[in-house]
């Protein structure tokens, strides 16, 4: 396994080849970071590990908790990639941004806060404990936008007026109650309103469509897509971007599609799943939301609606011990539920189910 603190510390020559071992074990048995794995075995203290990745970086260290941490800083950094790069900002000077990092060896982390940003980024070298509490006091706490259904959303909610309970009854106008700007907090505001009221409203699925002139966000319900209230197309890149970030895709990669999941929690605790499919058109990345709503599924086939003959024609050849049982249809018609009940009827304790 290759830790580049360890290799470092390697090359300058601060430990022999059996403590870089025993560090590394510490590493991958107890997961704790190579500097704490240094730090706890007395091997290195803070202060020489700091010293050494100075020397190697060419780059400053800091003391956080002597650093004034501004309100305008903390705005330049999205606060998903300071919680998941456990970086902070230190200093701003035009066009150049200090970011402290727990890793500063980290170049895919710089390179991808330096593209979100559009700023130079110039890392500065500090206590990764201090920059992790610097994290939680400006950013708040790991997870906080993966748990929709937590005080984040629930705020999100009472700004707009609306009872957690009654997030069904959200109308298109109540996202106009959200002010879209530029700033990161505000463009996780509009998404997550967007969400709420699309989810709310029964949406199959979410589309953010760019065009030449503008931006469109439109919600499938029942089959019929309705258009959602929409931010400047100036703004679109941003939105885009959140989405991508939510959804553990790549920020800087534009010119191929990009799938992944979001999980959420809804004010009412129902789990939601939404499968993302990014896409690079002709004006823009156009984004699809495919929302599952895993609690919402009947896995009773009596229950959906099938005449009796088919209902029976369909669970006799769910019994047979092989064959091809082939569902089609249109997005949002019911195969993936078709799917679940049919293994939900043949399932019991003496079988074992494999979905690929």
């Amino acid at each position: 396994m290759s830790i580049p603190l360890l290799s470092l510390i390697s090359e300058q020559n601060l430990l022999d080849e059996f403590q870089i071992e025993e560090a590394a074990g510490e590493v991958e048995t107890k997961g704790v970071t190579a500097f704490q794995a240094l730090v706890d075995l007395g091997y290195l203290d803070g202060d020489r590990i700091i010293q050494a990745l100075c020397d190697h970086l060419g780059a400053e260290s800091m003391d956080l908790n002597d650093a004034l941490i501004t309100p305008e800083l903390v705005k330049l950094l999205p606060a998903e990639l300071a919680r998941q790069y456990k970086c902070v900002p230190v200093s701003h000077f035009e066009p150049t941004l200090q970011v402290a990092f727990a890793d500063p060896l980290d170049p895919a982390a710089i390179d991808e806060i330096g593209f979100s940003t559009g700023l130079d980024i110039q890392v500065v070298v500090a206590d990764p404990s201090q920059v992790v509490v610097a994290v939680k006091e400006h950013y708040g706490e790991d997870g906080a936008d993966a748990t929709a259904g937590g005080a984040a959303f629930d705020e999100i909610l009472k700004e707009m007026g609306v009872d957690s309970a009654d997030e069904g009854k959200m109308e298109a106008e109540d996202i106009e109650q959200i002010d879209v700007s530029g700033d990161e907090r505000d463009i996780a505001a509009f998404v997550d309103a967007v969400l709420v009221t699309a989810i709310g409203d029964r949406a199959s699925d979410i589309h953010f469509e760019p065009f030449e002139n503008d931006f469109k966000i439109r919600a499938r319900v029942d089959g019929a897509l309705y258009e959602l209230t929409s931010p400047p197309i100036s703004l679109a890149p941003n939105v885009v971007g959140r989405i991508k970030v939510m959804a553990d895709l790549k920020p800087d990669e534009r010119r191929r599609p990009q799938d992944g999941r979001i999980p959420r929690i809804m004010p009412d605790g129902r789990k939601i799943d939404l499968r993302v499919s990014c896409l690079p058109t002709q004006f823009g990345e156009s984004i699809v939301l495919r929302v599952l709503d895993r609690e919402a599924i009947k896995l009773d086939l009596d229950a959906l609606g099938f005449p009796d003959d088919m209902l029976t024609q369909i669970k006799e050849i769910a019994t047979t011990p092989n064959g091809i049982f082939i569902v089609t249809g249109p997005t949002g018609c019911g195969k993936t539920t078709t799917l679940y009940s049919t293994l939900h009827e043949v399932n019991s304790i003496g079988d074992k189910i494999l979905s690929v």
